[in-house]
């Protein structure tokens, strides 16, 4: 679940809102292979639109920032095995970069609602891809 130590009660709570037991139980047991890794990226930038081979650009684009921060999100969200460290370096971004991603995407959440709803599609899509 969330191992991040600066996500709130709130968000932990409507978490575990979104998803069944058995599913957060698989969660917890799930290992990070770079498959699943891959494949939970892939489904955030087609969510968005985006084409997947930009994930690792530096581009700094407005929309491919905000697609870059939902996957680091995700990855640390539903693979708590995955350190930060290993989560920039797929990006090839700093480990400060994807805690600040994590941050400001639980921050949005709270207070976005566009953000929010990005975030919603988004899960209902990862707890099909892992049913």
């Amino acid at each position: 679940m969330y191992q991040a130590h600066y996500l709130n009660e709130q968000g932990i709570k409507e978490y575990k809102a979104t998803i069944s037991r058995q599913h957060f139980l698989d969660l917890k047991r799930k290992k990070p292979t770079s498959e699943n890794c891959e494949n939970l990226i892939r489904l955030v930038f087609h969510h968005f639109n985006i084409p997947f081979e930009l994930s690792k650009t530096k581009s700094r684009k407005r929309e491919i920032i905000i697609c870059r921060q939902f996957a680091m999100y995700f990855l640390r969200q539903e693979f708590n095995k995955l350190s930060l460290q290993n989560i920039g370096d797929y990006f090839e971004k700093d480990h400060s970069t994807v805690v600040y991603s994590i941050k400001q995407i639980n921050d949005l959440v709270e207070y976005d609602f566009e953000i929010k709803q990005h975030h919603n599609n988004i899960m209902k899509r990862i707890i099909e891809l892992y049913k």
